[in-house]
């Protein structure tokens, strides 16, 4: 009961107050009608039809309302797309999704969109392109994102080189939009020199200017990267270790790896072996051959794990096999098969 009534008295966080509707008829509505008149995000949407404790009470309200509310087909096509409440079946998925985008949804044309783009069998490349494109139409800046990854995607297909001015001119019109992805893209191309002219400066701007709650992890590591060497900024390891914390915890390997970098040699966060190899642990078993030999080294010398120099040759020939230079350098000098 105290739980509730702090809750009630706490009205600051659109997701809290979705909370605070449980006490009313219907909250399913309440949240659907509050979504209808904008008084709500999408993002407070999805964390409210996702959550696990509203899950029953949520497919009900769309079962009931497909007919007559795009954002409950829209739901359902979501919930069979990621097995949100019911067991994944992508084609039901589609099916929901279509009912949504016949009423002008746009969630549903891109989430269908997506599907269309990457479903195994059932890919439409074509269809992807026109979902993207009405998304992008609408207003929404993510549409442009998905038509440059449709290039990238028929690039890969046909075997032929990336026309990287078509890529960049459908990102700078979502960044106009300010869709974080696009931004990501741009600013990673100002970073890498990469379908733009170099300029650090330029990236460091626009990344700035996105929601950090909605970049990236690539856009992430520029930012991690730029304080940890001092480009652009001045260096700063505790903002750096913030950025690659953010990275990480979405399942960047490369994020992982710094993160036990950081750990291994108290830059921005207390020393702490231990963590950092299971840092190195995260990224290793993900299939990251830099981490790969961190783990083994770490075995080898018994910094922050037991030694155990069988594990540790292991590691190292498993990190030779997936190209890591000085593993594979490591394995010839020790005669340890790798190949």
């Amino acid at each position: 009961m105290k739980k509730i009534l702090f809750l009630a008295l706490t009205l600051i966080a659109p997701s809290v107050a979705l909370i605070s509707c449980i006490g009313s008829s219907n909250p399913v509505q309440d949240m659907a009608d509050k979504y209808h008149s904008e008084e709500i995000s999408t993002d407070s949407m999805l964390k409210f039809v996702s959550d696990s404790v509203n899950i029953e009470a949520v497919l009900e309200w769309a079962n009931k309302n497909i007919e007559k509310d795009d954002l409950a087909a829209y739901i359902l096509g979501r919930n069979y797309k990621f097995g949100f409440g019911v067991e994944r079946n992508p084609l039901k998925s589609i099916f929901y999704y279509r009912k949504a985008v016949e009423n002008g949804n746009i969630n549903a044309m891109l989430g269908l969109g997506q599907l269309y783009a990457s479903y195994p069998g059932h890919e439409n490349l074509d269809s992807a392109k026109i979902l993207f494109t009405k998304a992008a139409e609408k207003g929404d800046g993510s549409g442009y994102y998905w038509l440059s990854q449709l290039l990238v995607t028929e690039s890969m297909n046909n075997g032929s080189p990336l026309d990287t001015t078509a890529v960049m001119s459908l990102v700078e019109k979502g960044m106009k939009l300010n869709d974080p992805m696009c931004m990501g893209v741009v600013a990673s191309s100002y970073y890498t020199g990469l379908g733009a002219i170099q300029n650090k400066k330029k990236a460091f701007e626009i990344l700035s200017l996105a929601p950090e709650d909605k970049l990236v992890p690539q856009s992430l590591n520029i930012l991690g990267e730029m304080y940890e060497l001092g480009e652009v900024v001045p260096q700063n390891f505790n903002s750096a270790f913030h950025y690659y914390k953010k990275s990480a915890n979405m399942g960047d390997t490369f994020a992982q790896c710094k993160l036990g970098n950081f750990y291994a040699a108290g830059q921005g966060i207390e020393k702490n072996d231990s963590l950092a190899f299971l840092e190195y642990q995260k990224a290793a078993n993900a299939g990251n051959s830099w981490a790969m030999r961190c783990v083994g080294y770490s075995y080898l010398t018994g910094t922050g794990i037991k030694e155990d120099r069988y594990s540790g040759n292991q590691w190292l020939s498993n990190a030779a096999k997936h190209g890591d230079d000085i593993a594979i350098d490591y394995c010839k000098r020790n005669n340890i098969e790798y190949k």
